[in-house]
């Protein structure tokens, strides 16, 4: 539900055009890093014995 309000307080604001960026590359870059990392950690979690994943 978030993002409807933030749709909403954007199109009040002024529109959804200051969200545009020139270097998507860089967001593309971003995005599968930090979707790696998500993966990795999960990963790594499986890979622990349970107590110490629990702690975490």
């Amino acid at each position: 539900f978030g993002l409807l309000f933030f749709l909403v307080a954007a199109r009040f604001y002024g529109g959804l055009g200051g969200l545009k960026t020139s270097r998507w590359q860089w967001h593309l870059l971003r995005t599968l890093l930090a979707t790696g990392a998500m993966f990795g950690f999960f990963y790594g979690l499986s890979q622990m014995p349970l107590v110490n994943a629990l702690t975490i």
